[in-house]
């Protein structure tokens, strides 16, 4: 699997897009996008101008947006920074194309069958040596994050973890490593489960253990943050399958939680 950065990455993707009767490209004011052929028009002055979007009161750290399409809606999601970082730079990345890494990624697993929502676009502007930029994707009806599905005590929660285990694994089997996988990283439906936000995953030929145990264990650290139980992640161990971390891995990322808690004056809430 190729990786590609910078201007080759670009370059290969509107090479792609030009080959590609699903996708149109188009530039205004500055701006790149790169856009679903079926709702151009839509996705294009959503991305680019906000058009017929509404804000929505949910969405992490990224301004989130809905708008109309034929036969649903769609969601923008700006991108944002995370961490410390994000005090001094909102939402623009030096000499990378934040976005359009993350809609490569995205579509990559939606053409493999992953369950991700279904990719309509991405917009970016490049201000001398940074970027800047937002993705569209159709909106999940009826969806709401695993957080929240745990938390209304789901009657199902044990048969939606494995679920969730499952689909990590397919992930995995792609070559995808996520890089926040956390339980509002996943979106849960009356039929199925969804992963979303890509914006610090990358791909990999084939992935090593050590990448996948970053993945899960992550994940075991955010259901316990937000006071899951174990049994929660049991039953993704058992949709995910045989898995063993590379040795020391395990307990590094307990005592980095143990740490992190004792830190934040925080009561750990999920027992392992």
């Amino acid at each position: 699997m190729i990786r590609l950065k910078g201007r080759d990455q670009m370059d290969a993707f509107r090479r792609m897009t030009e080959r590609n009767d699903r996708w149109n490209t188009t530039a205004e004011n500055g701006k790149t996008a790169i856009v679903q052929r079926e709702h151009s028009a839509a996705v294009a002055g959503a991305l680019a101008r906000g058009e017929n979007c509404e804000t929505m009161n949910k969405g992490g750290r990224g301004e989130v947006l809905r708008f109309p399409i034929e036969g649903g809606a769609g969601i923008v999601r700006v991108c944002r920074r995370g961490g410390v970082i994000r005090r001094l730079i909102k939402d623009s990345y030096l000499f990378l194309n934040r976005p359009l890494r993350e809609w490569r990624i995205h579509v990559y697993a939606h053409e493999h069958g992953l369950r991700v929502p279904e990719p309509l676009g991405v917009c970016w502007e490049r201000r001398g040596l940074t970027f800047r930029g937002a993705l569209a994707t159709r909106e999940i009806a009826d969806a709401q994050t695993l957080s929240e599905y745990l938390s209304g005590y789901g009657k199902d929660s044990g048969k939606v973890m494995m679920k969730v285990g499952g689909l990590v694994r397919q992930m995995h089997a792609l070559g995808v490593v996520h890089g926040d996988l956390q339980v509002g990283n996943i979106l849960v439906a009356p039929d199925a489960t969804y992963l979303i936000d890509f914006g610090n995953a990358q791909t990999r030929s084939e992935l090593s253990a050590m990448r996948r145990a970053q993945d899960v264990l992550r994940f075991r650290r955010s259901l316990q943050k937000n006071g899951f139980s174990s049994g929660c992640y049991a039953r993704f161990c058992e949709g995910y399958g045989t898995f063993l971390p590379p040795f020391g891995m395990d307990f590094g990322y307990r005592l980095k939680g143990a740490l992190s808690d004792l830190l934040a004056g925080r009561q750990p809430r999920g027992g392992e």
